[in-house]
């Protein structure tokens, strides 16, 4: 019987360290495979990243904006186009108060600035020569997130300024109130408010809405000395707001 050789020390390490290699066990055909990269973590981009900015609101061209006004048709008898400012606006809306929102209330009021000061796209008034009212409409363009903090503001003045004092430029002392004011389910956000001034002889109504379609809304303020119709604010913010809707169905275009 043929005696059986030792096998050398050095070639059984070298099998022994192939045999216990991790790569051995991976071995196809003429080596091992390659393992997979892990895939690299996604990082938000910055804050002065491109992909992080947000996109400007886009505005309604001028002839769009015109397009959206309430006409003195949609309001039927005895409206017209105005003739110039009330004689109202200066002796009973010119007033300061102490309360920061009764005094941004009061500024509103005058300026119809709802939305800020930025000028409008487009803007109307109209006339009651009846009962001497007034009603003024304007269209405005922003994003949506500012628009929505104006009409939360608006929202939250008949708690805030239910009721206050006001001073005229003149010194003379108003006795303001403020109320919700129901309105038409229209745009996508609405809200209102009918604010009534007044002094010992004459009071003065208002009621102050806006309503927003997207980044667009419309402002509106419906005076008078003594009542104002509730119907005619209605009509005038249904109809506005459903104008600027389609509008903005129309196409939207930078100036």
């Amino acid at each position: 019987m043929p005696r059986r050789l030792p096998v050398a020390r050095p070639l059984l390490a070298v099998l022994l360290a192939a045999a216990l290699s991790p790569a051995a066990g991976c071995a196809t055909g003429g080596g091992a495979a390659p393992r997979p990269r892990p895939p690299a973590p996604s990082v938000p981009p910055g804050p002065g990243s491109p992909a992080a900015a947000a996109p400007s609101p886009p505005a309604l061209g001028p002839d769009q904006a015109r397009d959206a006004l309430v006409t003195a048709d949609d309001l039927g008898e005895p409206w017209e186009p105005t003739t110039g400012a009330a004689t109202w606006r200066d002796g009973l809306l010119k007033g300061t108060a102490e309360n920061p929102d009764c005094r941004r209330l009061l500024d509103v009021l005058y300026t119809e600035e709802l939305f800020g000061p930025e000028p409008p796209r487009a803007a109307a008034a109209l006339d009651d020569p009846v009962d001497g009212g007034q009603l003024h409409h304007r269209i405005v363009s922003g994003a949506p997130a500012d628009l929505d903090r104006a009409l939360a503001w608006l929202a939250g003045l008949p708690e805030t300024c239910g009721r206050f004092r006001a001073t005229t430029a003149h010194g003379g002392a108003l006795d303001v109130r403020v109320a919700a004011l129901r309105l038409p389910g229209a745009g996508d956000a609405r809200q209102g408010v009918r604010v009534t001034v007044g002094d010992d002889s004459t009071v003065l109504t208002v009621d102050l809405a806006g309503a927003r379609v997207g980044g667009d809304a419309l402002g509106l303020t419906h005076g008078a000395l003594g009542p104002v119709d509730g119907d005619t604010t209605w009509t005038a913010v249904g109809t506005g707001a459903d104008r600027l809707a389609r509008a903005r169905r129309h196409g939207h275009t930078s100036i």
